[in-house]
């Protein structure tokens, strides 16, 4: 909806009209990068400013661990979501994981 409706682009340089696999590999690596990245920055956060991001980050991996799964022409037909109980579950391993020191969150 986003590239269809919005004209939106957030991968310049994809033709989303003849997207394939070898365009969605692409793309999921640099966002496998990007959460990477995303992950050291959140440990380094102080713990009470941790928990919101921390969640979010959590939420997001699940939902592009989902998107991995999927076929290029799937992902341009339909949404991609993850269901209510998933992202209370996602909440309170968050929950439970903020409280343990900042170098135990890279584990999960």
């Amino acid at each position: 909806a986003d590239f269809l409706q919005l004209d939106r682009v957030y991968f310049p340089g994809v033709d989303f009209l003849a997207f394939e696999l070898a365009d969605k590999l692409k793309i999921e690596d640099d966002i496998e990068c990007d959460f990477q990245h995303a992950l050291n920055g959140i440990l380094r956060l102080p713990r009470k400013a941790r928990f919101g991001v921390y969640v979010a980050y959590k939420y997001y991996r699940s939902l592009f661990r989902k998107i991995r799964t999927l076929r290029p022409e799937r992902i341009l037909k339909e949404r991609v979501r993850i269901p209510g109980y998933q992202k209370m579950a996602i909440l309170m391993r968050a929950g439970f994981q903020n409280k343990w020191p900042s170098g135990m969150l890279s584990r999960f």
